[in-house]
């Protein structure tokens, strides 16, 4: 009995020993080890009276659902946490370059053909249009356009936008000889004094019939190419010819003795002028004064005034004014030799100082009227107004030419020389617009340092200035001819007068005056008109 209940035990030993064995194998197949464990202690206990001990086989098959034990559960496994190497390096995914906006203007060389999309040539650069590009007005090649393009990293340029520029119409006025006629009829080309202009059908023509010797007065457009179609001209017949207007100056040399001044006056050494009771005269004429005589032209050296301006005496003739730095002032006081812009300048005890803007001292900007010398002799200063003191960081000046030259290398830091300012450059400047080279035309705001230099804190390339085109500013008459025909230094620029040019007012040397003019050959100006804005 003893031995029977040793084999049952045994035996269920054996069992539980080969569950335990198999356990792992079972893997998510859950097994009551601690059921069968207190089975196991049950048979133990329950002694001699069990004759019947259950065979292995005898285990219900439905084995109760067990209480998952946490530690015998196996663990799910875990959701893999994203590595930092799973993030796309930038380097995988290329970004565009971040294009620049620029915008410059010029003239359309080239375009493509057939369509405007593709690759234009606008003052010597290429630009891509795409579909995408606005454009305004009809272009063509020759037209002045403004661009606004992406500069990208490449050096490419797309256009966003490209707008044709229509120059301002000019007109200008004269009178002459008709000189030739055309051929058949008196459509096409005339020439009238030096001036060869067209007819077309919407010239308004009036007066007598031309004849080639007729004297004509002519109101004419410049058109895109330079030259002139006639909008109004007026027939005089060649036997009876009407006066002509002219203009010019010279200085008083004989008065008549009446007190309204009618009569005839010397001018210069030649000029016979008749003043009449319709004749305008401003200012006290004397012997010795310079004038301005607009006139009617009755013959050789004949002429009937319309209007007389008396200018100035010879002394004040001689005065003129411009803008500087100081560079240098005497040791001991204001009295003595002075260094503007590198120009001497004698300061006297009759010479007015203007401080009301700030101290005079060395960097200060002023303006300046002298009393030219005669001979090789210093200037004396009859005037100085400080215009803004030297640590007047919010000033600024504004100053448009070409570009005469750049620093050398292929940096752009350091001296440019614009309109004939020296300009420093640093990293600081804002450049936009095409890329600077010399010859090109520049707008530049500057801030005037203590010594005197110029700072440049934004500059505009706009291109090359383009043979023909209009320009338009306000600047200080310089320098003059004395008979205004000739070479003008207005602010910074050689502008070149002819009988062409159209002259309001009566323009002297510090006189503030607007220019429009034509863009020539070599980048001279043209001037078209000049309009006396401010006595000198």
């Amino acid at each position: 009995m003893r031995s029977k209940k040793f084999v049952t035990i045994l035996t269920l030993a054996l069992v539980v020993t080969m569950l335990w064995g198999i356990l792992p194998a079972l893997g998510a197949y859950p097994v009551d080890v601690e059921g069968i464990r207190r089975d196991v202690i049950a048979l133990k206990a329950s002694g001699v009276g069990h004759t019947e001990t259950p065979e292995p086989t005898s285990t219900p098959v439905e084995t109760p659902e067990p209480t998952p034990t946490p530690t015998e559960t196996p663990k799910p496994n875990p959701t893999p946490t994203p590595e930092p190497t799973a993030t796309p390096e930038p380097t995988e995914t290329p970004e565009l370059p971040q294009p620049i906006e620029v915008r410059f203007e010029g003239v359309i060389e080239a375009l493509p053909e057939g369509s405007y999309i593709g690759t234009w040539v606008v003052a010597g650069q290429g630009v891509q249009v795409t579909e995408s590009t606005e454009i305004e007005g009809t272009p063509q090649v020759g037209v002045w356009v403004s661009v606004k393009a992406n500069l990208y990293s490449d050096g490419s340029l797309v256009a966003i936008k490209i707008k044709v520029k229509t120059p301002k119409a000019v007109t200008v006025e004269f009178k002459a000889t008709i000189k030739a006629l055309p051929e058949d009829g008196l459509l096409g080309e005339w020439v009238i004094g030096d001036h060869t202009v067209t007819v077309d059908e919407s010239t308004q023509i009036e007066g007598d019939t031309p004849d080639v010797g007729d004297w004509a007065e002519v109101k004419a457009q410049i058109q895109a190419d330079g030259s002139l179609l006639v909008l109004e001209i007026e027939v005089k017949d060649k036997e009876n010819p009407p006066a002509q207007e002219v203009d010019f100056k010279g200085p008083i040399t004989a008065l008549p003795e009446t007190a309204d001044y009618t009569g005839v006056w010397t001018i210069g050494c030649c000029h016979q002028v008749t003043v009449t009771t319709s004749t305008i005269i401003s200012g006290t004429p004397e012997v010795g004064l310079f004038v301005e005589v607009k006139a009617l032209k009755e013959g050789p050296g004949a002429f009937v005034a319309l209007e007389i301006v008396v200018e100035a005496s010879p002394a004040e003739q001689n005065r003129y004014r411009f803008e500087g730095t100081v560079e240098a002032l005497p040791s001991n006081g204001l009295i003595g030799q002075w260094q503007i812009n590198g120009q001497p300048v004698m300061v006297d005890e009759n010479t007015i100082i203007d401080q009301s803007n700030g101290p005079i001292g060395v960097g200060v900007k002023v303006e300046v009227e002298v009393q030219a010398p005669g001979g090789d002799g210093i200037p004396a200063a009859i005037r100085i107004e400080v215009l803004h003191p030297a640590h007047s960081g919010s000033q600024k000046v504004e100053i448009r030419g070409v570009i005469e030259s750049l620093p050398e290398g292929e940096s752009l830091l350091g001296t440019w020389v614009v309109a004939g300012e020296e300009i420093m450059v640093d990293a600081n400047t804002e450049i936009h617009g095409v890329t600077p080279q010399v010859g090109l035309w520049a707008i530049v705001k500057a801030v005037p340092q203590d010594d005197g230099s110029l700072l440049a804190q934004h500059i505009e390339v706009k291109g090359h200035p383009h043979e023909g085109s209009l320009v338009e500013f306000t600047a200080q008459v310089i320098s003059m001819p004395d008979g205004l025909i000739g070479e003008w230094q207005i602010g910074g620029y050689t502008v070149m007068v002819d009988e062409n040019t159209e002259i309001e007012g009566s323009p002297a040397v510090g006189s503030m005056v607007k220019v429009e003019a034509t863009i020539g050959e070599g980048g001279v100006l043209l001037a078209l008109k000049i309009e006396v804005i401010e006595q000198g």
